[in-house]
């Protein structure tokens, strides 16, 4: 999405070891082809640094079974959407 990115635009995902971790372990570059995945489920704690200049990121979150109702509420909430199992 990146094609451009130089590291003085910022916009790096910063991984950290703990809430209270302020320098992280890794930055992960929003570099042109590049993904970053991961587990979030209250275990994996992250910040995106400031951009200095305009990126585009994409952002997915994937529930399944009951984290999906206990994140979305129950399904005649959300308009045009169907649960399924959990």
């Amino acid at each position: 999405l990146n094609p451009f990115w130089r590291e003085e635009d910022g916009g790096s995902l910063r991984l950290l070891s703990s809430l209270s971790d302020e320098q992280g372990v890794a930055d992960v570059a929003p570099l042109h082809g590049r993904v970053a995945a991961f587990l979030c489920r209250d275990k994996f704690p992250h910040e995106v640094l400031p951009a200095l200049w305009r990126r585009a990121a994409v952002t997915l979150w994937y529930y399944d079974g009951n984290r999906l109702s206990e994140r979305c509420g129950q399904g005649p909430d959300i308009e045009g959407f169907a649960f399924e199992g959990g």
